[in-house]
């Protein structure tokens, strides 16, 4: 029997019967009934896992480059001269060589402004500049015999303030033990501006004097109170009035540096 065959009344709506739809199984998985295909889900990547003694590296190479960094500022610091008396660069060199003695000229003179024992100088020793250097000499020698003069120099000691001005080194001069009268140690009229003094049993140009000497450092060579042998106790004049060290006389290119009158006299 088909549909062909059941007999339509006219005027009568005809309604067809829905189409049949297959009953899920319940015992069939959801993807199956739905046509859902199962979510896969990626694995996650296992951590790395470090051994218990292992460093970190951007550690291990800050350390590395610290290490490094060190080892080069020792190489460096080698070659220098060593400041404030700490030694020299050279350690065979004479102690004596450390100084840096010098022929200076005194180009101008005038008292300290806020002391009366002092004098303010401007001494060139071969410099494109003259230096600027404070000497308690008032009371010893006469502004005349200061100004226009050759001196002796200590030029490689660390400037100092005095009363408030900066002071670039040391004139020389000689004390007498007894009647402690002071005279400047004189180099002869020939002698050359700014060449260094030397000792005719050691050549004292052939070794480079400390960069800096600072007379506060209980270790400087000069007048250092921890040093054994200080420098200074063996500057002093002899009987021909001649300024010595270990009864030497400290010579430059026109001959040796004398003081007037005073012998056996300290030398600072």
């Amino acid at each position: 029997l088909s549909l062909l065959d059941t007999p339509v009344k006219l005027g009568t709506p005809t309604t067809l019967p829905p189409p049949a739809m297959p009953r899920p199984n319940r015992q069939a998985p959801l993807s199956s009934v739905f046509d859902i295909a199962p979510l896969v889900t990626a694995p996650t990547p296992a951590a790395a896992v470090q051994p218990a003694d292992a460093k970190p590296v951007q550690k291990s190479t800050e350390k590395s480059n610290k290490k490094e960094k060190k080892q080069k500022q020792k190489q460096s610091a080698g070659g220098k001269k060593k400041k404030g008396g700490g030694g020299p660069a050279d350690p065979n060199q004479p102690p004596i060589s450390r100084l840096d003695l010098r022929v200076g000229k005194i180009v101008h003179v005038e008292r300290h402004p806020d002391s009366d024992r002092m004098y303010l100088e401007k001494v060139d020793v071969g410099e494109p500049t003259p230096r600027q250097i404070v000497s308690g000499l008032v009371e010893h020698v006469a502004i005349e015999e200061m100004a226009d003069s050759l001196v002796v120099v200590f030029a490689n000691l660390k400037a100092a303030k005095l009363r408030g001005i900066d002071s670039q080194g040391m004139v020389l001069a000689a004390e007498d033990p007894e009647s402690k009268k002071v005279e400047l140690v004189r180099p002869p009229q020939n002698a050359k501006v700014g060449e260094r003094l030397t000792l005719a049993s050691v050549d004292l140009l052939a070794h480079q004097p400390d960069e800096q000497m600072n007379l506060k450092k209980d270790n400087n060579p000069w007048s250092g109170a921890k040093v054994e042998d200080p420098l200074m106790a063996k500057c002093k004049t002899n009987d021909k009035y001649e300024a010595c060290f270990n009864g030497e006389p400290f010579q430059t290119s026109a001959g040796p540096c004398m003081t007037s009158s005073i012998a056996n006299g300290q030398l600072r």
